[in-house]
């Protein structure tokens, strides 16, 4: 006679199930954590492989953006022109510095990017779009006031505001609205009618521009600081 007990083991031995070994089920559980990292490890590598690629390709979304020839001074009026973009990867952006609105908000975003970007080959160029009161003393003490390393800080200061829409309209495709008169004003309600780009432009060596963020958005500033730190400081 046989116990139930007795039955299920026939039926296991009929069927082959036999018990699990302790070992093998501890070995494969202990796996399990090495796998997802390893599959974490390699979607990075993807994406920021990815990143790589978009801003080293020949050709990127932002390809029919470029810095075109011209000819300014900077915050120690000295000559400068495109050559300061060329084998050199630059962040761009752009303000006045009697901007009642935005501009304190993006230069103070800049600061912190160009911290970010400490000890890395990264330069900035700012460009000012009132030529006429930020001469190159302003533009100095501007820049020197937010503390920003006068190695690799680069004010750019066109002949007048012509050249600045030109420098902006031509190559960068970003729209300038001001004038002569606007910027003659010191009125305040007037000054906040011009209208500039805010954007921070990544440009690449070859004076390009490789991609662009909200220069407005500490966050976003923030992400692609980090971004240019992992991906073109890599190269």
């Amino acid at each position: 006679m046989t116990t139930p007990e007795h039955d299920l083991d026939l039926m296991n031995d009929q069927r082959g199930d036999r018990p699990s070994n302790p070992g093998i089920r501890l070995a494969f559980i202990s796996l399990i954590p090495i796998t997802a990292i390893v599959l974490m490890l390699l979607v990075f590598s993807k994406l920021t492989d990815g990143g790589r690629d978009n801003w080293f390709a020949e050709a990127t979304q932002y390809d029919f953006m470029e810095v075109k020839g011209f000819s300014f001074v900077d915050q120690y009026a000295q000559p400068v022109d495109r050559s300061l973009f060329e084998g050199e990867w630059t962040v761009l952006t752009f303000v006045f510095t009697r901007c009642p609105l935005i501009c304190p908000q993006t230069i103070g975003n800049l600061y912190t990017m160009s911290q970010r970007l400490e000890n890395t080959r990264v330069r900035f160029a700012v460009l000012t779009i009132d030529p006429v009161h930020d001469t190159p003393e302003v533009m100095r003490s501007y820049l020197d006031r937010l503390g920003f390393d006068p190695e690799k800080t680069t004010a750019l200061i066109p002949p007048d505001a012509a050249a600045a829409r030109a420098f902006m309209d031509d190559g960068l495709k970003l729209g300038l609205d001001v004038d002569e008169e606007m910027l003659a004003s010191d009125d305040a309600e007037v000054l906040q009618q011009i209208t500039h780009s805010t954007r921070f432009l990544l440009i690449g060596p070859d004076a390009k521009v490789r991609d662009m963020k909200p220069g407005d958005d500490y966050d976003e500033v923030v992400r692609f600081a980090d971004a240019i730190r992992n991906q073109v400081m890599v190269r």
